[in-house]
Order: C-alpha cells, then sequence, then structure tokens
C-alpha cells in the first residue's frame, strides 16, 4: 500500500509540473515504517516525507528543484481519491513498479546546488 500511495502522490506532483509548463519533473519522497505505537502497542503505519515541489533538468542537464504551489483542501482531497481508487482496484499488484518510476532519467544529469 505504501507504494500505491507513494505512486499517487508522485503523479500528482508531475502532473502539477505538466501544468505550470515545466514538462517532466521528478519528486522525491523517503518513508518510514513504524511497528509499534508510544505503549509499545503493535500499531503497523508508515511515515512519509515528500519534498514539495518538483527536480526538472534542462537541456544541458542541469537539474534545477521548482517549488509546488500551496496544497489547498481540494488538492488533499484528489491524493486521497486517486490512492483509494488504486488500492481498491488492485493496482499496481504487488510487485509491479510504479508506472512514473520508470521515467526516471537522472543518473546521467548534473546537479548543481543552489546558491
Amino acid at each position: 500500500m505504501v507504494q500505491v500511495f507513494e505512486c499517487g502522490v508522485r503523479a500528482f506532483h508531475q502532473r502539477q509540473a505538466r501544468r505550470a509548463g515545466l514538462g517532466d519533473g521528478e519528486t522525491g519522497m523517503v518513508t518510514g515504517l513504524q511497528r509499534f505505537g508510544g505503549a509499545l502497542n503493535l500499531h503497523v503505519h508508515a511515515h512519509t516525507l515528500v519534498i514539495d515541489g518538483v527536480f526538472v533538468a534542462d537541456a544541458e542537464g542541469l537539474v534545477t528543484f521548482h517549488p509546488a504551489p500551496l496544497l489547498t483542501d481540494a488538492d488533499v482531497q484528489r491524493v486521497v481519491r486517486n490512492v483509494r481508487r488504486r488500492i481498491l482496484r488492485g493496482r499496481p499488484r504487488v510487485g509491479s513498479i510504479c508506472p512514473a518510476r520508470m521515467r526516471i532519467r537522472w543518473r546521467t544529469s548534473r546537479w548543481r546546488w543552489p546558491g
């Protein structure tokens, strides 16, 4: 389910980037699984940190970060609806790869830290 959630968040950020005329952008996130609650009770859940924007490579391969606009309640509801629909449909199937991950081409890009 974590993979389905990450796919939904990634797709949302990429759609926003395309609408802003940025082309194919890539966001980043890291998820940690927590198994226990504060009272050492079994409580399996995930914590995800998401970069609030996208990285876009220009024609020369220079990668630039573009911050996302502020999220609205409607944006969050849209992501939740899409993730819920994907989970209920059973897609992506266990062991499959998120289609957005297959487009990553950052290995050959040149990254420069801003400033």
